[in-house]
């Protein structure tokens, strides 16, 4: 026991000089592209200077905490589409998302081109069928008639909803989520103009009209 005791003794400034290289080598700096959606990427360089695959200038980085990123796995959005929806109430949600670094992606019924009330033709990446699932669901508003009255993308979207981890509406998709009963017994809100017509068909809600709801806020501290 005392032979054993005294080799650790000796052993242990050689230990530590070891585990004290690997931290140093751990934390050592490195010299990376910004991030540009290219392989370029996940590139490391010994040196500053410029990005030899997309020629942005490298910036300088702890080796420990640019691996950490490029392990990190973003947040999935996901959000329906559907022929008549309102530009902005897709467009500018998704923008934000993008932005943040959240892996953003449409879903339609089907992957036919659909027009959205100012007539651009947008293309689903996917379709019911073939979806990925996501972290985020996100339904909008405009000319949410065909999915109000189409079962089969309310059963999709009441099957999404459990699997994700937050579901959100923009304007008037409210009336689609209201619709997939996942509204029943909370909170929410909607476009002004269509609070009264939301109570009717939602009673069990309770429609907030007199402040305003950061909901896309308190998602997105929670989420990142």
């Amino acid at each position: 026991m005392k032979r054993i005791i005294l080799i650790i003794a000796l052993l242990s400034p050689y230990l530590a000089i070891v585990h004290g290289q690997s931290q140093e080598q751990q934390d050592k700096i490195v010299y990376v592209c910004p991030p540009c959606g290219a392989d370029c990427d996940k590139r490391e360089f010994d040196k500053p200077g410029a990005c030899p695959d997309c020629g942005m200038a490298l910036v300088k980085r702890s080796v420990t905490e640019f691996r950490k990123e490029q392990n990190f796995k973003p947040v999935s959005v996901c959000f329906y589409i559907q022929d008549g929806i309102d530009l902005l109430d897709f467009a500018g949600p998704m923008e934000v998302f993008s932005t943040a670094g959240f892996k953003v992606f449409t879903v339609s019924k089907t992957k036919n081109v659909i027009h959205t009330q100012n007539s651009l033709s947008v293309t689903p990446e996917y379709s019911l069928q073939d979806a990925p699932a996501a972290d985020v669901l996100v339904i909008s508003g405009g000319n949410i008639s065909p999915t109000l009255n189409d079962p089969e993308v309310i059963t999709w979207i009441q099957t999404r909803q459990k699997s994700s981890q937050y579901t959100l509406s923009v304007c008037t998709g409210a009336f689609i989520l209201g619709k997939a009963k996942i509204l029943d017994g909370l909170s929410a809100t909607t476009w002004y103009q269509e609070i009264k017509n939301l109570t009717k068909e939602n009673p069990t809600t309770r429609w907030l009209t007199t402040r305003v709801m950061l909901i896309m806020a308190m998602y997105l501290q929670r989420l990142v």
